[in-house]
């Protein structure tokens, strides 16, 4: 499954000729495109969808991104998840991955300081970044608190 990139231009069109997108645009020859080789379709300009066309995509589980001139997501259809998309298959897909673990990783540690950011914001600590917070043992020894 590969994803899909359409460039749109005035008079482009995505259309369903069961069981494939047909894509037209004017002065060129239409193009089909098989539902089940699609991952995701990744539009960009001027791309007219018919109903028939979206909601086949959202029967399949093919995610459709709606991209600004600039490249910012403009607006996002999801259809029905496949088992391609459960929490468990995306994981496998990308731990298998070469730099798998270090991109987990990556991700642990951004969300690790969302969370911080967002308790920080909730409980109303201005400075939580330069506050250091000991670990429990060492402030213990050093109120001179000594175990038996």
């Amino acid at each position: 499954m590969k994803p899909l990139y359409i460039n749109g231009t005035p008079g482009c069109r995505v259309i369903l000729d069961d069981p494939a997108l047909r894509i037209t645009t004017p002065d060129r020859a239409d193009q089909l495109f098989p539902l089940s080789r699609i991952s995701r379709v990744v539009c960009q300009g001027n791309v007219e969808w018919s109903t028939r066309a979206l909601l086949a995509c959202a029967d399949m589980g093919i995610q459709l991104l709606f991209l600004r001139k600039n490249g910012e997501i403009r607006a996002r259809w999801l259809g029905q998840s496949g088992e391609r998309q459960k929490l468990t298959q995306r994981l496998v897909d990308l731990l298998s991955r070469a730099d798998g673990l270090a991109l987990y990783t990556n991700w642990l540690l951004s969300m690790e300081k969302l969370a911080a950011r967002t308790f920080a914001r909730q409980t109303g600590l201005t400075d939580w970044r330069e506050r250091v917070i000991p670990p429990l043992l060492t402030e213990v020894k050093s109120r001179g608190y000594r175990p038996n």
